[in-house]
Protein backbone atom coordinates (compact mmCIF):
# COMPACT_ATOMS: atom_id res chain seq x y z
CA UNK A 1 0.00 0.00 0.00
CA UNK A 2 1.38 3.29 -1.11
CA UNK A 3 1.83 6.10 1.30
CA UNK A 4 1.12 9.74 0.68
CA UNK A 5 4.45 11.36 1.26
CA UNK A 6 5.21 15.04 0.86
CA UNK A 7 7.41 16.12 -2.02
CA UNK A 8 11.13 16.20 -1.52
CA UNK A 9 12.22 19.42 0.12
CA UNK A 10 14.26 21.74 -2.05
CA UNK A 11 17.74 22.61 -0.98
CA UNK A 12 17.92 25.89 0.82
CA UNK A 13 18.66 28.89 -1.32
CA UNK A 14 21.45 31.22 -0.67
CA UNK A 15 20.66 34.28 1.27
CA UNK A 16 21.86 37.70 0.69
CA UNK A 17 23.83 39.58 3.15
CA UNK A 18 20.64 41.07 4.46
CA UNK A 19 19.35 37.65 5.36
CA UNK A 20 16.68 37.49 2.57
CA UNK A 21 16.63 34.55 0.22
CA UNK A 22 17.80 35.47 -3.24
CA UNK A 23 15.01 34.92 -5.84
CA UNK A 24 14.63 36.15 -9.37
CA UNK A 25 12.82 39.41 -9.61
CA UNK A 26 9.14 39.05 -10.53
CA UNK A 27 7.29 41.12 -13.12
CA UNK A 28 5.37 43.77 -11.34
CA UNK A 29 2.38 43.15 -13.57
CA UNK A 30 2.24 39.45 -12.77
CA UNK A 31 0.31 38.64 -9.59
CA UNK A 32 2.22 36.71 -6.92
CA UNK A 33 1.71 32.97 -6.68
CA UNK A 34 -0.34 31.72 -3.77
CA UNK A 35 1.48 29.82 -1.00
CA UNK A 36 0.19 26.57 0.48
CA UNK A 37 0.95 24.88 3.83
CA UNK A 38 3.68 22.37 3.83
CA UNK A 39 2.58 18.86 2.91
CA UNK A 40 -0.60 19.96 1.16
CA UNK A 41 -1.43 18.90 -2.41
CA UNK A 42 -4.15 21.11 -3.90
CA UNK A 43 -6.81 19.31 -5.95
CA UNK A 44 -7.46 22.37 -8.21
CA UNK A 45 -5.13 25.20 -8.70
CA UNK A 46 -6.61 28.40 -7.42
CA UNK A 47 -6.97 31.22 -9.96
CA UNK A 48 -5.04 34.32 -9.39
CA UNK A 49 -6.99 37.31 -8.31
CA UNK A 50 -8.81 38.79 -11.34
CA UNK A 51 -8.77 42.41 -12.27
CA UNK A 52 -10.99 44.74 -10.38
CA UNK A 53 -14.68 44.66 -11.45
CA UNK A 54 -15.41 47.41 -14.00
CA UNK A 55 -17.44 50.13 -12.45
CA UNK A 56 -20.85 50.95 -14.16
CA UNK A 57 -20.92 54.33 -15.80
CA UNK A 58 -23.07 56.80 -13.96
CA UNK A 59 -26.43 57.79 -15.60
CA UNK A 60 -26.57 61.29 -17.16
CA UNK A 61 -29.21 62.99 -15.09
CA UNK A 62 -29.83 65.67 -17.76
CA UNK A 63 -30.87 63.18 -20.44
CA UNK A 64 -32.86 61.15 -17.94
CA UNK A 65 -34.82 64.25 -17.03
CA UNK A 66 -35.28 65.16 -20.73
CA UNK A 67 -36.59 61.69 -21.55
CA UNK A 68 -39.10 61.90 -18.73
CA UNK A 69 -40.34 65.26 -19.98
CA UNK A 70 -40.83 63.91 -23.53
CA UNK A 71 -42.80 60.96 -22.23
CA UNK A 72 -45.08 63.30 -20.31
CA UNK A 73 -45.42 65.58 -23.35
CA UNK A 74 -46.32 62.64 -25.61
CA UNK A 75 -48.98 61.49 -23.19
CA UNK A 76 -50.43 65.00 -22.91
CA UNK A 77 -50.51 65.30 -26.74
CA UNK A 78 -52.48 62.08 -27.06
CA UNK A 79 -54.94 63.18 -24.40
CA UNK A 80 -55.41 66.62 -26.01
CA UNK A 81 -55.84 65.09 -29.49
CA UNK A 82 -58.49 62.67 -28.29
CA UNK A 83 -60.28 65.46 -26.43
CA UNK A 84 -60.10 67.69 -29.51
CA UNK A 85 -61.57 65.01 -31.79
CA UNK A 86 -64.38 64.28 -29.36
CA UNK A 87 -65.09 68.00 -29.01
CA UNK A 88 -65.14 68.64 -32.76
CA UNK A 89 -67.39 65.66 -33.41
CA UNK A 90 -69.75 66.86 -30.68
CA UNK A 91 -69.84 70.50 -31.80
CA UNK A 92 -69.94 69.93 -35.60
CA UNK A 93 -71.82 66.66 -35.73
CA UNK A 94 -74.44 68.22 -38.02
CA UNK A 95 -71.76 68.99 -40.64
CA UNK A 96 -70.39 65.44 -40.81
CA UNK A 97 -72.26 64.31 -43.91
CA UNK A 98 -71.61 62.12 -46.93
CA UNK A 99 -71.56 65.20 -49.16
CA UNK A 100 -68.74 66.76 -47.13
CA UNK A 101 -66.71 63.57 -47.29
CA UNK A 102 -67.19 63.56 -51.04
CA UNK A 103 -66.01 67.15 -51.16
CA UNK A 104 -62.78 66.07 -49.49
CA UNK A 105 -62.15 63.71 -52.42
CA UNK A 106 -62.25 66.44 -55.07
CA UNK A 107 -58.46 66.61 -55.39
CA UNK A 108 -57.89 62.86 -55.61
CA UNK A 109 -56.05 62.24 -58.88
CA UNK A 110 -56.97 58.66 -59.63
CA UNK A 111 -55.80 57.29 -62.95
CA UNK A 112 -56.52 53.83 -64.25
CA UNK A 113 -54.23 51.60 -66.27
CA UNK A 114 -53.64 52.98 -69.72
CA UNK A 115 -54.63 51.14 -72.87
CA UNK A 116 -51.98 48.61 -73.88
CA UNK A 117 -53.68 47.05 -76.90
CA UNK A 118 -54.42 43.79 -75.10
CA UNK A 119 -58.15 44.49 -74.76
CA UNK A 120 -60.35 45.70 -77.57
CA UNK A 121 -63.92 45.42 -76.25
CA UNK A 122 -65.69 46.93 -73.23
CA UNK A 123 -69.11 45.46 -72.51
CA UNK A 124 -71.91 47.46 -70.88
CA UNK A 125 -75.65 48.05 -71.15
CA UNK A 126 -76.57 51.34 -72.82
CA UNK A 127 -79.34 52.69 -75.00
CA UNK A 128 -79.98 55.28 -77.67
CA UNK A 129 -80.34 57.91 -74.94
CA UNK A 130 -76.87 57.14 -73.51
CA UNK A 131 -73.87 59.42 -73.94
CA UNK A 132 -70.16 58.75 -73.73
CA UNK A 133 -66.90 60.48 -72.84
CA UNK A 134 -63.29 59.59 -72.08
CA UNK A 135 -62.03 60.57 -68.65
CA UNK A 136 -58.42 60.00 -67.53
CA UNK A 137 -58.09 56.99 -69.78
CA UNK A 138 -61.45 55.50 -68.73
CA UNK A 139 -64.74 55.28 -70.57
CA UNK A 140 -67.69 57.07 -68.93
CA UNK A 141 -71.20 56.00 -69.96
CA UNK A 142 -74.18 58.02 -68.74
CA UNK A 143 -77.78 56.91 -69.06
CA UNK A 144 -80.96 58.32 -67.53
CA UNK A 145 -80.59 56.01 -64.53
CA UNK A 146 -76.83 55.63 -64.02
CA UNK A 147 -73.24 56.63 -64.63
CA UNK A 148 -70.64 53.91 -65.15
CA UNK A 149 -66.91 54.38 -65.54
CA UNK A 150 -65.04 51.49 -67.16
CA UNK A 151 -61.33 50.88 -67.38
CA UNK A 152 -59.87 50.03 -70.77
CA UNK A 153 -59.53 46.42 -69.67
CA UNK A 154 -63.30 46.25 -69.15
CA UNK A 155 -63.52 46.42 -65.35
CA UNK A 156 -65.98 48.75 -63.63
CA UNK A 157 -64.15 51.60 -61.90
CA UNK A 158 -67.17 53.42 -60.49
CA UNK A 159 -70.97 53.39 -60.68
CA UNK A 160 -73.59 55.86 -59.52
CA UNK A 161 -77.36 55.54 -59.73
CA UNK A 162 -79.68 58.52 -60.22
CA UNK A 163 -82.85 59.54 -62.03
CA UNK A 164 -82.42 61.88 -65.00
CA UNK A 165 -84.59 62.55 -68.02
CA UNK A 166 -82.19 63.77 -70.70
CA UNK A 167 -78.61 63.42 -69.40
CA UNK A 168 -75.59 64.96 -71.10
CA UNK A 169 -71.92 64.48 -70.27
CA UNK A 170 -68.82 66.67 -70.43
CA UNK A 171 -65.37 65.55 -69.28
CA UNK A 172 -61.99 67.18 -68.70
CA UNK A 173 -58.69 66.13 -67.16
CA UNK A 174 -60.13 66.68 -63.68
CA UNK A 175 -63.89 66.22 -63.52
CA UNK A 176 -66.89 64.65 -65.21
CA UNK A 177 -69.88 66.97 -65.49
CA UNK A 178 -73.34 65.40 -65.86
CA UNK A 179 -76.38 67.62 -66.45
CA UNK A 180 -80.01 67.15 -67.38
CA UNK A 181 -81.33 69.30 -70.25
CA UNK A 182 -84.99 68.56 -69.57
CA UNK A 183 -87.20 71.36 -68.27
CA UNK A 184 -88.52 69.18 -65.43
CA UNK A 185 -85.24 68.24 -63.74
CA UNK A 186 -82.57 70.98 -64.13
CA UNK A 187 -79.85 69.29 -62.09
CA UNK A 188 -76.09 68.92 -62.61
CA UNK A 189 -73.50 66.81 -60.80
CA UNK A 190 -69.70 66.65 -60.72
CA UNK A 191 -67.78 63.37 -60.46
CA UNK A 192 -64.27 62.05 -60.39
CA UNK A 193 -63.23 58.40 -60.75
CA UNK A 194 -63.99 57.79 -57.08
CA UNK A 195 -67.39 59.30 -56.38
CA UNK A 196 -69.88 62.09 -56.93
CA UNK A 197 -68.37 65.27 -55.51
CA UNK A 198 -71.04 67.93 -55.91
CA UNK A 199 -74.62 68.27 -57.12
CA UNK A 200 -77.05 71.16 -57.44
CA UNK A 201 -80.56 71.64 -58.73
CA UNK A 202 -81.41 74.89 -60.53
CA UNK A 203 -84.79 76.53 -60.98
CA UNK A 204 -84.75 76.69 -64.80
CA UNK A 205 -83.74 74.43 -67.68
CA UNK A 206 -80.02 73.89 -68.37
CA UNK A 207 -79.18 74.67 -72.01
CA UNK A 208 -75.46 73.89 -72.12
CA UNK A 209 -72.44 73.25 -69.92
CA UNK A 210 -68.66 73.00 -70.19
CA UNK A 211 -65.80 71.95 -67.88
CA UNK A 212 -62.11 72.89 -68.04
CA UNK A 213 -59.03 70.84 -67.24
CA UNK A 214 -58.39 72.82 -64.04
CA UNK A 215 -61.83 71.94 -62.66
CA UNK A 216 -63.66 75.19 -63.46
CA UNK A 217 -67.04 74.69 -65.14
CA UNK A 218 -69.87 76.79 -66.54
CA UNK A 219 -73.63 76.14 -66.60
CA UNK A 220 -75.92 77.97 -69.05
CA UNK A 221 -79.52 78.41 -67.94
CA UNK A 222 -82.03 81.23 -67.37
CA UNK A 223 -83.74 82.90 -64.43
CA UNK A 224 -87.11 84.45 -63.72
CA UNK A 225 -85.73 87.92 -64.50
CA UNK A 226 -83.35 87.17 -67.41
CA UNK A 227 -83.63 85.19 -70.63
CA UNK A 228 -80.11 83.87 -70.20
CA UNK A 229 -77.73 83.26 -67.32
CA UNK A 230 -74.32 81.60 -67.03
CA UNK A 231 -72.98 80.43 -63.68
CA UNK A 232 -69.24 79.80 -63.46
CA UNK A 233 -67.85 77.63 -60.63
CA UNK A 234 -64.27 77.09 -59.54
CA UNK A 235 -62.67 73.72 -58.83
CA UNK A 236 -63.92 73.87 -55.22
CA UNK A 237 -67.53 74.30 -56.46
CA UNK A 238 -67.74 77.93 -55.38
CA UNK A 239 -69.71 80.27 -57.61
CA UNK A 240 -67.29 82.87 -59.02
CA UNK A 241 -69.37 84.41 -61.85
CA UNK A 242 -73.01 85.21 -62.45
CA UNK A 243 -73.48 86.38 -66.02
CA UNK A 244 -77.01 87.61 -66.76
CA UNK A 245 -78.14 88.46 -70.30
CA UNK A 246 -81.24 89.78 -71.98
CA UNK A 247 -80.61 87.26 -74.74
CA UNK A 248 -81.06 83.53 -75.23
CA UNK A 249 -77.99 81.50 -74.36
CA UNK A 250 -77.13 79.11 -77.19
CA UNK A 251 -73.85 77.64 -76.01
CA UNK A 252 -71.10 78.02 -73.44
CA UNK A 253 -67.49 76.85 -73.77
CA UNK A 254 -64.66 76.87 -71.22
CA UNK A 255 -61.11 77.24 -72.47
CA UNK A 256 -59.11 74.12 -71.60
CA UNK A 257 -56.97 75.93 -69.00
CA UNK A 258 -60.05 77.48 -67.36
CA UNK A 259 -58.86 81.03 -67.96
CA UNK A 260 -61.79 82.11 -70.13
CA UNK A 261 -65.37 81.21 -70.92
CA UNK A 262 -67.16 81.87 -74.23
CA UNK A 263 -70.88 82.69 -74.12
CA UNK A 264 -72.94 82.50 -77.32
CA UNK A 265 -76.32 84.19 -77.28
CA UNK A 266 -79.01 85.17 -79.78
CA UNK A 267 -81.46 88.06 -79.86
CA UNK A 268 -84.04 89.58 -82.15
CA UNK A 269 -83.13 92.90 -83.76
CA UNK A 270 -85.84 94.39 -85.97
CA UNK A 271 -87.24 91.01 -86.97
CA UNK A 272 -83.79 89.56 -87.69
CA UNK A 273 -81.84 87.12 -85.54
CA UNK A 274 -78.45 88.32 -84.45
CA UNK A 275 -75.68 86.59 -82.56
CA UNK A 276 -73.37 87.76 -79.79
CA UNK A 277 -70.06 86.28 -78.71
CA UNK A 278 -68.77 87.26 -75.29
CA UNK A 279 -65.57 86.14 -73.55
CA UNK A 280 -65.20 86.54 -69.79
CA UNK A 281 -62.43 85.51 -67.41
CA UNK A 282 -63.69 83.62 -64.32
CA UNK A 283 -64.03 86.03 -61.42
CA UNK A 284 -64.04 89.13 -63.67
CA UNK A 285 -66.90 91.61 -63.77
CA UNK A 286 -66.26 92.78 -67.35
CA UNK A 287 -66.08 91.00 -70.70
CA UNK A 288 -62.73 90.88 -72.47
CA UNK A 289 -64.36 90.29 -75.89
CA UNK A 290 -67.81 91.21 -77.20
CA UNK A 291 -68.68 90.54 -80.85
CA UNK A 292 -72.05 91.01 -82.55
CA UNK A 293 -72.82 89.19 -85.81
CA UNK A 294 -75.91 90.53 -87.56
CA UNK A 295 -78.21 88.18 -89.42
CA UNK A 296 -76.71 85.01 -87.95
CA UNK A 297 -77.70 82.74 -85.08
CA UNK A 298 -74.83 81.06 -83.19
CA UNK A 299 -74.95 77.32 -82.70
CA UNK A 300 -71.66 76.01 -81.31
CA UNK A 301 -68.26 77.34 -80.19
CA UNK A 302 -64.90 75.60 -79.86
CA UNK A 303 -61.47 76.78 -78.77
CA UNK A 304 -58.54 75.90 -81.01
CA UNK A 305 -55.09 74.76 -79.96
CA UNK A 306 -53.68 78.07 -81.27
CA UNK A 307 -55.61 80.05 -78.65
CA UNK A 308 -58.32 81.33 -80.99
CA UNK A 309 -61.83 79.97 -81.39
CA UNK A 310 -64.33 78.98 -84.06
CA UNK A 311 -68.05 79.72 -83.96
CA UNK A 312 -70.60 77.86 -86.05
CA UNK A 313 -73.65 79.93 -87.08
CA UNK A 314 -76.77 78.84 -88.94
CA UNK A 315 -75.45 80.35 -92.19
CA UNK A 316 -71.64 80.48 -91.80
CA UNK A 317 -68.63 79.50 -89.76
CA UNK A 318 -66.28 82.21 -88.48
CA UNK A 319 -62.77 81.80 -87.10
CA UNK A 320 -61.28 84.26 -84.61
CA UNK A 321 -57.84 84.70 -83.09
CA UNK A 322 -57.19 84.89 -79.34
CA UNK A 323 -57.89 88.65 -79.34
CA UNK A 324 -61.29 88.25 -80.96
CA UNK A 325 -60.35 89.44 -84.46
CA UNK A 326 -61.89 87.59 -87.40
CA UNK A 327 -59.32 85.64 -89.43
CA UNK A 328 -61.56 83.67 -91.80
CA UNK A 329 -65.20 83.12 -92.68
CA UNK A 330 -67.03 80.60 -94.82
CA UNK A 331 -70.60 81.45 -95.88
CA UNK A 332 -72.82 78.49 -96.65
CA UNK A 333 -74.84 80.22 -99.35
CA UNK A 334 -77.20 77.63 -100.81
CA UNK A 335 -75.40 74.80 -99.04
CA UNK A 336 -76.96 73.34 -95.92
CA UNK A 337 -74.70 71.47 -93.50
CA UNK A 338 -76.00 68.06 -92.49
CA UNK A 339 -73.43 67.54 -89.73
CA UNK A 340 -70.38 69.19 -88.23
CA UNK A 341 -67.40 68.39 -86.05
CA UNK A 342 -65.35 70.91 -84.08
CA UNK A 343 -62.19 70.04 -82.13
CA UNK A 344 -59.11 72.03 -81.07
CA UNK A 345 -57.31 70.69 -84.18
CA UNK A 346 -59.84 70.74 -87.03
CA UNK A 347 -63.29 71.98 -88.01
CA UNK A 348 -65.32 69.75 -90.30
CA UNK A 349 -68.57 70.54 -92.13
CA UNK A 350 -70.47 68.06 -94.33
CA UNK A 351 -72.93 69.19 -97.02
CA UNK A 352 -75.23 67.21 -99.32
CA UNK A 353 -73.78 67.21 -102.81
CA UNK A 354 -77.20 66.81 -104.42
CA UNK A 355 -80.74 67.23 -103.16
CA UNK A 356 -81.81 63.61 -103.61
CA UNK A 357 -78.50 61.76 -103.48
CA UNK A 358 -76.64 60.40 -100.48
CA UNK A 359 -73.24 61.75 -101.45
CA UNK A 360 -71.58 64.26 -99.14
CA UNK A 361 -68.97 66.95 -99.60
CA UNK A 362 -66.86 67.36 -96.47
CA UNK A 363 -64.81 70.53 -95.99
CA UNK A 364 -61.96 70.92 -93.48
CA UNK A 365 -60.29 73.85 -91.74
CA UNK A 366 -57.22 73.74 -89.51
CA UNK A 367 -56.93 75.23 -86.01
CA UNK A 368 -55.93 78.59 -87.48
CA UNK A 369 -59.09 78.82 -89.59
CA UNK A 370 -57.40 78.01 -92.91
CA UNK A 371 -59.32 75.90 -95.46
CA UNK A 372 -57.14 72.85 -96.08
CA UNK A 373 -59.02 70.13 -97.96
CA UNK A 374 -62.22 68.56 -99.24
CA UNK A 375 -63.41 64.95 -99.33
CA UNK A 376 -66.38 63.21 -100.93
CA UNK A 377 -68.07 60.29 -99.17
CA UNK A 378 -71.31 58.36 -99.49
CA UNK A 379 -73.72 57.38 -96.77
CA UNK A 380 -75.34 58.96 -93.76
CA UNK A 381 -72.80 60.33 -91.32
CA UNK A 382 -73.43 58.92 -87.85
CA UNK A 383 -70.58 60.50 -85.88
CA UNK A 384 -67.16 62.07 -86.35
CA UNK A 385 -63.97 62.89 -84.47
CA UNK A 386 -60.38 63.98 -85.04
CA UNK A 387 -56.95 63.66 -83.47
CA UNK A 388 -53.90 65.84 -84.08
CA UNK A 389 -53.42 64.81 -87.72
CA UNK A 390 -56.48 62.96 -89.05
CA UNK A 391 -60.25 63.18 -89.12
CA UNK A 392 -62.61 60.24 -88.69
CA UNK A 393 -66.13 59.95 -90.11
CA UNK A 394 -68.36 57.00 -89.30
CA UNK A 395 -71.09 55.86 -91.68
CA UNK A 396 -73.16 52.69 -91.45
CA UNK A 397 -70.64 49.86 -91.33
CA UNK A 398 -67.62 51.89 -92.43
CA UNK A 399 -65.08 54.16 -90.79
CA UNK A 400 -63.31 56.74 -92.96
CA UNK A 401 -59.82 57.71 -91.84
CA UNK A 402 -59.31 61.01 -93.64
CA UNK A 403 -56.26 63.12 -94.30
CA UNK A 404 -57.87 66.56 -94.00
CA UNK A 405 -55.09 68.27 -95.94
CA UNK A 406 -55.73 66.54 -99.26
CA UNK A 407 -59.07 64.75 -98.76
CA UNK A 408 -57.75 61.21 -99.25
CA UNK A 409 -59.10 58.58 -96.89
CA UNK A 410 -58.98 54.92 -95.94
CA UNK A 411 -62.20 52.98 -95.31
CA UNK A 412 -62.36 50.04 -92.89
CA UNK A 413 -65.41 47.90 -91.99
CA UNK A 414 -66.87 48.41 -88.52
CA UNK A 415 -70.04 47.76 -86.54
CA UNK A 416 -73.13 48.97 -88.40
CA UNK A 417 -74.61 51.57 -86.04
CA UNK A 418 -72.30 53.06 -83.39
CA UNK A 419 -73.61 55.79 -81.10
CA UNK A 420 -70.37 57.74 -80.59
CA UNK A 421 -66.78 57.87 -81.79
CA UNK A 422 -64.12 58.91 -79.26
CA UNK A 423 -60.39 59.51 -79.72
CA UNK A 424 -58.30 57.84 -77.02
CA UNK A 425 -55.02 59.02 -78.53
CA UNK A 426 -53.58 59.53 -82.00
CA UNK A 427 -54.64 56.53 -84.07
CA UNK A 428 -56.59 54.79 -81.27
CA UNK A 429 -60.38 55.14 -81.39
CA UNK A 430 -63.14 53.97 -79.06
CA UNK A 431 -66.33 53.22 -80.99
CA UNK A 432 -69.31 53.11 -78.62
CA UNK A 433 -72.32 51.00 -79.50
CA UNK A 434 -75.52 50.14 -77.60
CA UNK A 435 -74.01 47.15 -75.75
CA UNK A 436 -70.23 47.45 -76.05
CA UNK A 437 -67.37 49.75 -77.00
CA UNK A 438 -64.75 48.48 -79.44
CA UNK A 439 -61.20 49.81 -79.51
CA UNK A 440 -59.69 50.36 -82.97
CA UNK A 441 -55.99 50.93 -83.50
CA UNK A 442 -55.91 52.59 -86.92
CA UNK A 443 -52.41 54.06 -86.72
CA UNK A 444 -50.70 53.08 -90.00
CA UNK A 445 -53.74 51.10 -91.15
CA UNK A 446 -52.75 48.92 -94.15
CA UNK A 447 -55.40 46.19 -94.01
CA UNK A 448 -56.14 44.46 -97.30
CA UNK A 449 -59.81 45.38 -97.04
CA UNK A 450 -59.10 49.10 -96.90
CA UNK A 451 -59.87 51.37 -99.79
CA UNK A 452 -58.00 54.51 -100.75
CA UNK A 453 -60.17 57.29 -102.13
CA UNK A 454 -59.53 60.86 -103.17
CA UNK A 455 -62.21 63.47 -102.93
Amino acid sequence: MSKNTPPERRPPTSKSKSGVSARPAQNKSTPPRPSYPTGTIPILAMRPKSESVRMEEPVNKYYLSLSTKYKILKLMTIVVLVAYCIGMITIYRDDITVENFRYMLRDFNINSTKYTGEYDKISYNAGSDSHFALFKGDLAVVSPDSLYIYGMSGQTEMSEMFNLTSPQIEASDRYILIYDTSDTNPVFSVFNTFSMLYTEKLTRQIHAASVADNGYFAIATRTEEYKGAVFVYNSSFKLVNRIYKDKYIMDVEMRSDGGEVLVLSAFDSGGEWCGEIMAVAPGSDTASITITVAGSMPVKACYSRDGGFAVLFDNCVIFYDAEGFEVNRYNFGSEIPVTFGMTPYFTMLAFNKTVLGNEKIVRFWDSGGNAIGTAQIEGRILCSASDTSRCYIQTSGHLRIINPYDGTYTSIPTSPSPLALLVYSDGILVMCGPDAAVVYNVAGETDAETEETTG
